[in-house]
């Protein structure tokens, strides 16, 4: 399945190549360069090519990224100047529609650039006849060093805290493949400025643990700096907390070792306690809601990132959720977009967000 998405992906980005160098001839200087040159009108011509090249050198997700965009507002406005025409019988000029196209792709990429630099607070009440008066924050997909770098990511721990959560937890994909050794030491030292009564707790991600590449530290490094600032880390582990809380860990699909099944981690969980499942990707909806557990937190998705991709997951049943709270029998399910975005630095399909969860007596 995830061949036939690249290769229509690739299929598209080409065609959009094509497309956006031959609408640009429309432009009037270009069209007098081309009367002029034919060289100088087939450089033109290749400009578009160029200019993805150019990007792809820096990020080729960013430079795929912008292009589509690009080829998806020529074509939508190459359908309104249709309609224009079929409605007033006069030809409007076309480089108005090229035009067009460029400025609101210009302007929508930067407004997902600014979603993607700027972090919100969102907030969400869960009932339950367990627990009364607990506040969850919960961080997810910082991937240090994509927007913000570690002392960035203090800022945002300072500012977490000063919304008295009880507890801590961090869903998966804290770092990356490209987090240098700086950045993770500093993020993880954060973690130290923020004091919860009920504890701070971590699972891993998929890109935690470097699967996708190199880095210039261990996962023991990382897990050592984790621990220094009392974090506590979980693989497919259960902890009681307090008087009536219990969190398990989820290891993350990913992981080479395999994990436990909700059946083996519940088994060991006292089922008169409010249940809190930490588990990266939100793809075991199922398994968690017929285990019985009050509350599963993840991440992963980016909330779709960028408009349409995050149905992908979904289509393809790799994800039972995009974004957003969603109640299955008796269990509740957040999925948070992120604090921060990935290789892409721009969010055209959700924002960049810290979550707070506030459980409260059913009334």
């Amino acid at each position: 399945m995830y061949f036939v998405v690249i290769c229509a992906f690739m299929i598209l980005l080409l065609s959009g190549l094509f497309y956006v160098s031959a609408r640009c001839r429309r432009f009037r200087c270009v069209q007098a360069a081309w009367r002029k040159s034919k060289v100088l009108g087939v450089l033109i011509f290749a400009l578009p090519f160029a200019a993805f090249a150019v990007g792809a050198v820096f990020s080729i997700y960013s430079a795929a990224v912008w292009f589509l965009h690009l080829f998806f507002f020529f074509l939508l406005f190459d359908f309104f100047a249709f309609i224009a025409r079929k409605i007033s019988h006069r030809r409007p000029e076309r480089y108005i529609a090229g035009a067009l196209a460029i400025a609101v792709t210009f302007i929508y990429m930067g407004m997902g650039w600014f979603f993607a630099h700027h972090v919100f607070e969102t907030d969400y009440t869960v009932e339950s006849e367990k627990a009364d008066g607990v506040r969850i924050a919960l961080i997810a997909d910082s991937h240090i060093g994509a927007t913000f770098d570690g002392e960035g990511f203090a800022e945002y721990v300072r500012e977490i805290a000063d919304k008295k959560p009880d507890m801590l937890v961090i869903a998966g994909d804290f770092i990356d493949e490209s987090t240098n050794r700086e950045d993770m030491e500093n993020a993880c030292a954060a973690f130290a400025e923020i004091d919860p009564p009920l504890g701070k707790y971590y699972v891993f991600g998929n890109h935690d643990k470097g699967l996708y590449g190199d880095r210039d530290y261990s996962v023991e490094d990382f897990c050592e700096r984790l621990s220094a600032s009392g974090v506590r880390i979980l693989e497919d582990d259960v902890v009681s907390v307090g008087d009536n809380i219990c969190v398990i860990g989820r290891r993350d699909r990913s992981d080479p070792e395999g994990r436990l099944g909700m059946r083996a981690l519940t088994a060991a969980a006292d089922k008169s306690k409010f249940t809190i499942v930490l588990d990266h990707q939100p793809g075991d909806y199922d398994a968690e809601a017929e285990s019985g557990v009050d509350l599963v937190l993840s991440g992963h998705t980016h909330g779709g990132h960028i408009y349409p991709m995050g149905y992908i997951g979904t289509l393809t049943g790799e994800n039972d959720g995009i974004y957003g709270m969603q109640h299955r029998e008796d269990t509740d399910f957040i999925i948070t977009s992120g604090i921060s975005g990935w290789e892409i630095p721009f969010k055209t399909g959700a924002v960049s967000e810290y979550v707070v969860i506030d459980v409260e007596k059913v009334s």
